[in-house]
């Protein structure tokens, strides 16, 4: 039998702490595709997000990209198909 793996999400601060980036270049990085979008852990009643998170072995695999001296295209392609990924693993 199979066991499911826990994710382990983590608030914006620890995402930008791992990713060794201030709030601003986060920002940054999120709107130019170098960084996942946030999972919206619920919704008010007027709609707006109450709490974003990250999942961590998302944010791990930029930082283990960086690392290993990825160029920006390539570190965008891998945060598509990570997002691409978030829906297999729910199917």
């Amino acid at each position: 039998m199979e066991t499911a793996q826990r994710e382990r999400l983590l608030d914006p601060s620890e995402a930008m702490s791992q990713l060794c980036r201030k709030r601003s270049a986060f920002l940054s990085d999120r709107a130019s595709g170098l960084v996942t979008p946030p999972v919206s852990l619920g919704t008010r009643k007027d709609g707006r997000t109450t709490k974003d998170a990250y999942p961590e072995s998302e944010i791990q695999a930029i930082v283990r990209a960086r690392i290993a001296g990825k160029s920006e295209d390539e570190i965008r392609k891998l945060v598509r198909d990570l997002v691409a990924a978030r829906t297999k693993k729910v199917a």
